[in-house]
């Protein structure tokens, strides 16, 4: 973490390291006896720059064991973004083009289709998503895979067995944008009538059509960081207020912030994922997402 050859005027300016080793045992009266031994290692840190003003970003990494090249890219990243913001402008209100969301935002965003394949939302009346029928609209570009995965390799949140001791199940609940199946744990799972897969907790997204820099050749709004992502998961609304991103008008690219982006991700006019996938905690999935439809509120 320290030793990242740091761009002018950023700096790490906070960082705390926990690793965890957590050991679970199951006992039965039917003579179950089995134990497992996980490490969880979380990294909370904070970057800051000197620029048009002074500014920070906030990071949590969440790891099975410390993997010092992961490690070594998150901050090295982090302290260049940091630097972007130091200097950005506010984001212009630009119509029709883009959105191209990045990182953490992109998961979150995703995460929205895992979520209408879950049981709990099915039986609360949350997820209106109906098994053989499409959980996204008549946008055009990508057809969506989403799979629950009990172990992800590398991941903060695998486990082989859920609260309830139950062994969880690999499960492909969209295929190609058409939901094959729920998932859920074994209370929600018995209520609406369907062989539980467990509650895990992580989520694969198939790969997309386009590479990262393909999305980026034609004008747009990239952003990576947000204050925070608000995804509604009954109506699928969408809205962040920028911290960090990059408009490209076509010939230059320039970090901004500040502004908004809306929308609802059940009427976009299109949805392109990346080739490039990355784990990011309980994801493993496209880098970015590309989005037209969405509203850019600016200056």
């Amino acid at each position: 973490m320290f030793s990242q050859s740091k761009p002018v005027n950023s700096w790490l300016n906070s960082v705390e390291i926990f690793v965890i080793k957590n050991r679970d045992r199951i006992l039965s009266s039917e003579g179950v006896d089995v134990s497992l031994s996980k490490y969880r290692t979380y990294i909370e840190s904070i970057v800051s720059s000197s620029g048009r003003e002074e500014v920070e970003l906030y990071d949590q990494l969440l790891l099975s064991v410390p993997d010092h090249e992961r490690i070594s890219m998150r901050i090295s990243r982090l302290l260049e973004m940091v630097r972007e913001r130091a200097n950005a402008t506010a984001t212009p209100a630009v119509k029709g083009v883009p959105v191209i969301l990045t990182g953490e935002p992109a998961k979150e965003a995703l995460r929205y289709y895992l979520m209408q394949s879950n049981a709990h939302l099915k039986y609360d009346k949350i997820s209106e998503a109906e098994l053989g029928n499409s959980v996204q609209s008549e946008e055009a570009g990508d057809r969506i895979t989403v799979e629950v995965v009990p172990e992800l390799e590398g991941s903060y949140y695998s486990l082989p067995f859920d609260n309830d001791g139950l062994l969880m199940k690999k499960r492909k609940v969209i295929e190609n944008g058409i939901l094959n199946s729920f998932w859920g744990d074994i209370r929600y799972s018995y209520y609406i009538g369907i062989e539980p897969t467990g509650a895990a907790m992580n989520f694969s997204v198939g790969e997309g059509s386009l590479s990262v820099e393909e999305m980026r050749k034609e004008s747009h709004l990239e952003v990576t960081h947000f204050s925070a992502v608000d995804v509604d998961e009954t109506t699928g609304d969408f809205g962040g207020e920028i911290r960090l991103g990059w408009y490209f008008d076509g010939s230059k690219r320039i970090p901004v912030t500040g502004g908004s982006v809306t929308g609802n991700l059940k009427s976009l006019d299109s949805l392109y994922l990346s080739r490039e996938t990355e784990l990011n905690g309980d994801y493993y999935g496209p880098v970015s997402l590309m989005m037209k439809g969405m509203k850019i509120s600016g200056e």
